[in-house]
């Protein structure tokens, strides 16, 4: 009689009817595989670039040079139908989209919540026409061709990506060819590198960084460090950008909390971890609503408060704003339109004609609608439950996290500042995950030798 003792670990069953390619076999995703995938790729590589590149000057100066050379020659409707088409290249990812749901989803529920949320994307740039603003829409192309794709290699090559034009961007305005917004706060200069802004920088490394906590699942490389510490040099010194310091340092100290846990093999009681999951799980909903309630309840006796501090008065400064058009503008289940100025178009001495919203939170409610606004909290609270099922914590934190930058700043459904949402339908893996923060449960099975 032998006596072998065998050891399973709760709750880590794997679900055949989790997103992705768990629904094909091998030879389906052989058949079916490659040509969206290439596309794919090409395609969201081309995408983030040149969304990175909005960012810049670079962009706006093309678009004057060539405007002015072809307005010698063609009409005016015909030059702005062309930029209109050019702007609205990007949209071509809704042929990957179309394949994926016509070919790679084989559940009809996926299906008929993909061409919905294509619909609501469409109707979220209703009002937003005269801006060639197409977010929404965009990002949720890409998060719908992303489905059944592996996350780590969308992740490498949108951090390949946004990196390359933020370096290019850098090298030309250290060359003298593009110009470096420089602006004072608190008597401490910022610069923009080349971008039309420093939070435009600060965003995008910020984005950088995040999705490489991320991808690498706590276990960063000597490069990672080597990347996070120019990232916090940087920010410390010439950009000052609070609320992606906030968020970095955040993450990073999640990250380090984790590789403890994770070297040391701590064992964490299941029902601790269920509970923080779920926590972090309505973490946007949690803080959408009580951005909205301090915002409704803001006053001078709260603006007092605010002002202690000068990161609590930035904050305090976004809570105002979306206060005011709380009190101004109506309700919109499509939104509103609004003009749109950015750093590179308006002095801050013109503070009288200066309008932009820069917290994320305000610009999809105020500027998406009602529509936006829950599309936004369902579109991340989705992905929490996703990976709270996948019972991976530590990505559920980095997402939350994200959230405080986007509190801040705009971009939180723009792919260049933020590559999270496309985690919703790619391909995650486990990373061993379970090996740390479940308790083994020990059974003894006997049986005949």
């Amino acid at each position: 009689m032998d006596s072998v003792l065998i050891r399973s670990r709760k709750n880590i069953s794997f679900n055949s009817t989790e997103y992705g390619t768990e629904h094909m076999n091998l030879d389906e995703i052989k058949k079916y595989g490659p040509v969206s995938e290439r596309m794919y790729y090409i395609l969201l590589v081309a995408i983030v670039s040149y969304d990175c590149l909005v960012s810049t000057p670079i962009v706006g100066t093309l678009v004057n040079i060539l405007g002015n050379a072809m307005d010698d020659y063609m009409p005016s409707n015909a030059v702005l139908l062309i930029f209109e088409l050019i702007v609205n290249i990007r949209l071509i990812i809704i042929i990957p989209a179309l394949y994926t749901i016509l070919v790679c989803m084989r559940n009809n529920r996926e299906k008929i919540l993909s061409f919905l949320a294509i619909a609501i994307g469409w109707l979220s740039s209703y009002h937003l026409r005269a801006w060639n603003d197409h977010c929404i829409l965009t990002i949720t192309l890409l998060v719908i061709a992303s489905y059944g794709k592996d996350f780590r290699k969308i992740t490498k090559y949108c951090i390949l990506s946004i990196s390359t034009v933020v370096m290019l961007a850098v090298i030309l305005c250290l060359a003298g060819m593009l110009p470096d917004y420089v602006l004072e706060r608190n008597g401490r200069i910022r610069h923009s590198f080349g971008m039309l802004g420093p939070t435009s920088i600060a965003g995008h490394m910020c984005a950088v960084m995040l999705a490489m906590i991320f991808f690498r699942n706590g276990s960063l490389k000597w490069y990672d460090h080597l990347f996070i510490i120019v990232f916090f040099a940087s920010n410390l010194l010439w950009i000052d950008g609070r609320a992606v310091l906030l968020t970095g340092l955040t993450a990073y100290a999640g990250n380090l909390i984790y590789l403890v846990i994770k070297r040391k093999r701590i064992i964490v009681p299941e029902t601790i971890c269920t509970v923080v999951g779920r926590l972090l799980g309505y973490s946007y909903i949690v803080m959408f609503f009580v951005f909205f309630l301090l915002a409704a309840t803001f006053n001078d006796k709260a603006w007092e408060i605010y002002k202690k501090t000068s990161f609590t008065e930035s904050v305090g400064g976004r809570i105002a704003i979306a206060g005011r058009f709380l009190n101004e503008l109506e309700p919109s289940l499509l939104g509103n339109y609004m003009q749109k100025y950015d750093y590179a178009d308006q002095s801050f001495e013109q503070i009288g004609d200066y309008l932009f919203i820069d917290s994320s939170f305000a610009r999809v409610y105020f500027i998406y609608g009602i529509i936006g606004g829950v599309y936004c909290v369902v579109l991340f609270t989705c992905i929490q439950m996703r990976l709270l099922k996948k019972r991976q914590f530590f990505r559920m934190f980095i997402i939350a996290a994200s959230g405080l930058v986007f509190l801040m700043q705009r971009g939180i459904l723009e792919p260049s500042y933020n590559i999270l949402p496309l985690a919703l339908f790619a391909n995650l893996g486990n990373d061993g995950f379970y090996e740390t923060f479940y308790e083994p449960e020990v059974t003894d099975v006997r049986h005949s030798g």
